[in-house]
């Protein structure tokens, strides 16, 4: 389990770490996680079999990026082309301002990635169905033609 003392430490030391430009397109450089969970030992002091360890830390990131928030317009349109999202509409992380600076440079890859153009309103045709790619043209994109 992770306190909101020990997120904020994380959020601090990754914070160091990408003015140390330690942050790749893809996201962290495997160098980062040392000095985290050094920080996390000092400032934070667990017994042995608690210690949040370089894996700890890096899921444990992992996992705070992937909550979001958004008014009820927008997810609204989302949740009408990804139903099964419904699990992350509730959940929002409460570093989500200090973590901004920290993913932004960062390009989301997968099947649930979202790439909306510069100004796009939120709507279901906006979000890419699962399967589909830069570049390739949708069955629904195919007729409209």
């Amino acid at each position: 389990r992770w306190t909101a003392a020990e997120e904020e430490e994380l959020v601090d030391m990754l914070t160091v770490e990408l003015a140390n430009g330690n942050q790749a397109e893809s996201g962290w450089k495997r160098v980062v996680w040392g000095p985290c969970v050094d920080a996390l030992h000092a400032h934070h002091p667990q017994p042995a079999g608690l210690k949040k360890e370089r894996s700890h830390v890096k899921t444990h990131w992992q996992t705070a990026t992937q909550t979001m928030t958004a008014n009820d317009e927008v997810w609204d349109a989302y949740l009408a082309a990804h139903d099964e999202m419904h699990q992350f509409q509730n959940h929002p992380f409460p570093l989500y301002d200090r973590l901004t600076p920290l993913v932004e440079p960062v390009t989301a890859t997968g099947n649930h990635a979202i790439h909306l153009a510069s100004g796009a309103s939120p709507s279901p045709s906006n979000y890419p169905v699962q399967g589909e790619r830069d570049g390739e043209v949708s069955k629904a994109e195919e007729h409209e033609e």
